[in-house]
């Protein structure tokens, strides 16, 4: 996922993380407590992310969210979000999660608009 936040300039900050869901479904994903990212949104909370597929013109397809991002340290809150990532992104597991979880800060998204495409549903022409 793409994940934009505001430079302290007003500069879209763009990068790229593994994201999961929250128990009630909002997009969450867990970042060190040291990154820009978690500085930008500390000082300016609107995000946008964008998730998109497709290896041709006539099958991308995406999802943009646009909202507010809340910053949680609980340690529930991470370990949730860390287990749904993990579940999504069958990777090498974090030798020790509590102590990984222990500098890094869960961001969830609250939406407020969302937008998507899928060019599979165009007509060709």
């Amino acid at each position: 996922m793409v994940v934009a936040t505001l430079s302290y300039d007003g500069a879209a900050h763009l990068t790229v993380v593994w994201y999961g869901f929250t128990p009630e479904g909002h997009i969450g994903f867990t970042v060190p407590s040291s990154s820009q990212k978690v500085r930008n949104l500390a000082r300016d909370p609107r995000i946008s992310v964008l998730v998109d597929s497709g290896d041709d013109h006539g099958s991308l397809r995406g999802v943009q969210v646009v909202g507010l991002a809340n910053l949680d340290d609980t340690p529930e809150t991470k370990l949730v979000i860390h287990r749904s990532v993990a579940a999504r992104y069958p990777a090498k597991p974090t030798a020790d999660v509590d102590a990984s979880m222990r500098r890094r800060l869960a961001v969830i998204i609250e939406p407020h608009r969302v937008v998507s495409w899928d060019h599979r549903k165009l007509r060709s022409t």
